[in-house]
């Protein structure tokens, strides 16, 4: 392996509509398939939720995923105690400030109401990237889990 300074794995992933070397190793994607990342489509679409209509992000831009996975970690602090019991609540409450343009009550139970007795969320989830908010999901779920 001096000659070839990549790690390689015993049993590498094979993507489909990956093409690789004699070696299993993945060849670089060619800059025609880059530029025409610039059409994929993360702008926002519009929801109907109990009559009213709300604009939904389909996706957070990079610099915004730390910024959504410290508010529902950071939230979760009262005083020296970590209220693992609140991570849901605050990632419903994250969602809905960061990839829609409704703004919830200042109050934690009327915002509790709303989060869990209406369909308010779910309706945002359904507009937006799944595969996204899994991700934010688990790495909350995985940092909640190992550390606290």
């Amino acid at each position: 392996m001096a000659s070839n300074s990549r790690i390689q794995f015993k049993h590498p992933v094979m993507r489909p509509n990956t093409k690789y070397d004699e070696n299993g190793m993945a060849l670089p994607v060619p800059a025609s398939v880059i530029l025409n990342v610039s059409n994929i489509d993360d702008g926002s679409t519009q929801v109907v939720w109990n009559g009213i209509t709300i604009t939904v992000r389909k996706m957070l831009g990079l610099e915004e995923l730390p910024q959504f996975i410290s508010t529902v970690l950071d939230t979760c602090w009262v005083g020296e105690y970590y209220a693992k019991e609140m991570v849901d609540f605050v990632l419903r409450c994250a969602v809905i400030a960061m990839y829609s343009n409704v703004t919830l009550p200042d109050d934690s139970e009327i915002r509790y109401k709303i989060l869990y007795g209406t369909d308010l969320y779910n309706t945002v989830c359904d507009a937006i990237n799944y595969d996204q908010l899994e991700s934010l999901q688990k790495s909350i779920n995985m940092y909640v889990n190992s550390v606290l």
